[in-house]
């Protein structure tokens, strides 16, 4: 439990516990039995919450949000932005916060994202209520509760890079440029989003063209 010990990177709940045992993995004690999972947490600490259901919430060593869902072997990533300094978890809720002050929060279930400005100067806690739908959050000399509102956005596909432009089509199909060069088709009901063009420089500008998609990129081409 070298690592542990080094950064105190660890989470306990109601007798259970989630801690680094290397760089690669974790251990996971949970009703009576210890098992491992791998989560590449590098050098810097993975800030590990363990949830009443035995959900975990972490940052992978890329800076992203990672949940590994109760009874899971393999953890789902979150592209975050920005590199968070808190997480948690309860119910099916995980959530991260942030230095500049925001916060996100997913239902892993209903896919539904709440993102908002906690504090002013940095958010450096966050915990929730057992009531799952409330919450309180810390900044440097304030403490605020939180109620989660019905009706988030809920989210449908998610993309490799940032992008630019969306142009949907009559069916409902959208079609979305990138910071990458790619170009991604996201059809109704349908997901994941499907890549259709490759440009080698940043794509930047899509269109439906009668009933094909075309897109320009940096590179000086168009698709």
């Amino acid at each position: 439990l070298g690592n542990c010990m080094e950064t105190w990177a660890w989470s306990e709940r109601d007798g259970n516990f989630a801690v680094p045992v290397d760089s690669d993995h974790i251990a996971i004690y949970r009703a009576g039995v210890m098992r491992t999972v791998k989560f590449a947490t590098g050098h810097s600490s993975p800030h590990l919450a363990l949830s009443n259901t035995g959900m975990i919430a972490g940052i992978d060593s890329e800076g992203n949000g990672a949940y590994l869902r109760t009874g899971s072997d393999s953890f789902e990533h979150v592209r975050l932005g920005q590199l968070p300094n808190v997480s948690a978890t309860e119910g099916s809720l995980v959530a991260w916060a942030f230095p500049d002050g925001a916060i996100k929060i997913i239902n892993v279930d209903t896919r539904q994202e709440w993102t908002l400005k906690a504090h002013d100067h940095g958010t450096f806690c966050l915990f929730f209520r057992p009531s799952k739908d409330r919450f309180l959050t810390c900044g440097h000399n304030e403490i605020r509760f939180w109620t989660l509102q019905p009706g988030a956005p809920v989210i449908v596909a998610e993309l490799p890079a940032p992008a630019f432009h969306i142009a949907q089509r009559d069916d409902g199909s959208l079609l979305l440029d990138g910071q990458d060069g790619d170009v991604h088709l996201l059809q109704p009901g349908r997901a994941p989003a499907m890549r259709l063009h490759k440009h080698s420089l940043l794509s930047f500008g899509v269109a439906w063209c009668d009933t094909k998609a075309c897109s320009a990129s940096w590179d000086g081409h168009v698709l």
